[in-house]
């Protein structure tokens, strides 16, 4: 029947999610441990400067997207820079399933912990908008585990991989404080940004997102 058939897809899904997040290791741990600690830090910054917090936001939109990047390095790790990982190509798998299809899920995961590390700010700093931080940290993971993925697909060296993130990264929140052009995801004003700040990030970030998914896609071979 049907609803058998849709059943046993469920299953599968979290069964291959299951999988995906085990394969980094204890790798995988960082999101929530770091987050904790951002929380904690966020607690003791709200407590000292109140209304004149500008730190929280630009730590927020930092740290949570390269937690993001971070995991989606470590997911490809066991597939392209692992002795015999090349072996997983023969298995009755795509390469688009080894790939974007992976990365998806695993922005889904990222998309949950960004929505609980946003109500946790929200409640912690009552100037916060849970939604617009959710939109803005939600669309910045979405190019920066792009960017990751397509670094180490390029690559295929989760070393260098990291490199190009950091760098991806570490531009923009340097020259790009200076120069806006090296600026296409950030705010970097520690100030909630206006709809027009927020459309504009959104619509950069789907941009460097689709081309880093698709230029890491192609990458994704033995």
């Amino acid at each position: 029947m049907d609803y058998q058939k849709g059943g046993r897809t469920v299953k599968r899904i979290f069964r291959e999610l299951r999988h995906d997040l085990k394969e980094p290791g204890l790798n995988i741990l960082a999101l929530p441990s770091v987050s904790l600690l951002f929380l904690l830090l966020t607690c003791v910054v709200q407590d000292r400067l109140g209304d004149n917090n500008r730190v929280t936001l630009a730590m927020l939109e930092v740290l949570i997207p390269f937690l993001g990047g971070y995991a989606s390095l470590m997911l490809m790790q066991g597939l392209l820079d692992t002795e015999g990982c090349g072996t997983l190509f023969s298995y009755p798998r795509s390469n688009l399933y080894w790939g974007l299809i992976r990365q998806l899920r695993l922005f889904l995961v990222q998309a949950v912990h960004t929505v609980i590390v946003c109500l946790a700010v929200e409640i912690i700093v009552p100037s916060a908008s849970f939604l617009e931080l959710f939109l803005l940290t939600l669309a910045q993971s979405f190019a920066v585990m792009a960017a990751a993925f397509c670094g180490v697909a390029v690559t295929h060296s989760v070393g260098m991989g990291l490199v190009i993130l950091l760098a991806f990264i570490g531009i923009q929140i340097t020259l790009g404080r200076e120069y806006a052009v090296f600026n296409w995801l950030y705010v970097l004003t520690g100030n909630m940004p206006d709809n027009r700040t927020l459309v504009a990030i959104c619509a950069r970030s789907i941009l460097i997102g689709a081309a880093g998914g698709f230029v890491g896609q192609l990458w994704v071979r033995p």
